[in-house]
């Protein structure tokens, strides 16, 4: 029978070849357990290296610990198991799409199935139930259109837009601009103030003087709007 050659950096023990590590080192024997209903890892002492203090002790989130209810818990935070009372049945909305014009608003007409105080009804805005005036306009396609008028003495051109807003919620949105009968430069356009409502607006044109340039209302410029639903 030949002679045994030990690999270099193993060493025996007992019948088993095991690395060799630093006397400092050592490898600890850990055994799982449960401890009032907690499972932690206890240290039973080291298989290799020097003795140490660490015999008995449990494995921590920082480090090692004599106290068991300060281990680490494998098998995480349990969970309540006390069962909360029944509720009541929740309400639940009737929806509805209302057309208002060309405006498609998505409306809350009733609730059904609950218990207790019924909610409200409204229209759905981002927040909750809402007024129609708050509510979006599930319809992309908006009203719009051109009108024109022609400025009077006084400088104003009043703008009407029939009915095609009338049924809306609000008044449209407008821009606007002016083409004067005559060559003049600088003409200025603004809205009268509390003129704008669903059915029209006026508009004040003004140019400077030529000689003393300070703004003068202007009569016979035709007023271009553009209004659109908001």
């Amino acid at each position: 029978m030949g002679r045994f050659i030990k690999p270099a950096g193993m060493r025996r023990v007992g019948d088993k070849l095991v690395p060799e590590v630093d006397a400092k080192i050592g490898i600890p024997d850990l055994r799982a357990m449960m401890i009032d209903g907690r499972a932690v890892m206890r240290v039973g002492g080291l298989i290799l290296g020097a003795a140490a203090d660490v015999a008995g002790k449990y494995v921590a989130p920082a480090g090692l610990t004599t106290d068991p209810a300060a281990a680490t818990n494998l098998r995480g935070a349990a969970g309540s198991s006390v069962k909360g009372d029944q509720g009541n049945p929740a309400w639940t909305p009737m929806l509805a799409i209302e057309s208002d014009g060309a405006g498609r608003f998505l409306k809350v007409t009733d609730w059904g199935g609950g218990v207790g105080e019924k909610p409200g009804i409204g229209y759905v805005g981002a927040a909750g139930i809402t007024t129609k005036s708050n509510a979006p306009n599930l319809n992309a396609a908006k009203k719009f259109g051109i009108f024109s008028a022609v400025s009077l003495a006084s400088g104003i051109a009043t703008i009407s837009f029939g009915t095609l807003f009338a049924d809306l919620a609000a008044p449209p949105s407008i821009g606007f601009w002016a083409v004067p009968a005559t060559a003049v430069g600088g003409v200025k356009c603004t809205l009268v103030a509390g003129t704008l409502t669903k059915t029209g607006a006026q508009i004040k044109v003004e140019a400077p003087g030529l000689l003393t340039q300070i703004l003068a209302t202007l009569a016979g410029a035709t007023v271009f709007v553009l209004a659109s639903e908001q």
